[in-house]
């Protein structure tokens, strides 16, 4: 049987479930910036979009940014990581404008029907 994926949200609760806290998760992207128009969209149009459009170079290190908080999330055999914040930072090296996104969270196991581990 295949583990769902670790569930990523910027609520402290995934359905009123704090969970049990495992530890706090980092994860950052570093890419080009092409886009005058602000750096992304937000985690949570990712989150929420099953297919998300990928578009610009920021929303392909958003899907990385996501990508990468289930992965250690999944290596510490949690279920989700809860209360994710999203910060940027634009700035210019070796000629080029560049985007850092880095996202922190907690890390947790669920309680409830929402475990990785229940068949449900």
């Amino acid at each position: 049987m295949t583990r769902p994926e670790p569930i990523i949200t910027q609520q402290a609760a995934v359905e009123g479930d704090p969970g049990e806290v495992v530890r706090m998760v980092i994860a950052e992207v570093l890419a080009l910036d092409h886009d005058d128009s602000g750096p992304f969209r937000g985690l949570g149009d990712f989150i929420r979009a099953e297919r998300p459009q990928i578009e610009t170079p920021a929303d392909r290190a958003l899907v990385q940014l996501t990508r990468d908080l289930r992965h250690k999330a999944r290596r510490l055999g949690a279920d989700a990581v809860v209360n994710v914040r999203v910060h940027s930072l634009r700035g210019v090296g070796q000629g080029q404008r560049r985007l850092r996104i880095s996202a922190v969270g907690t890390a947790v196991r669920l309680t409830g029907r929402h475990r990785t581990g229940d068949p449900t």
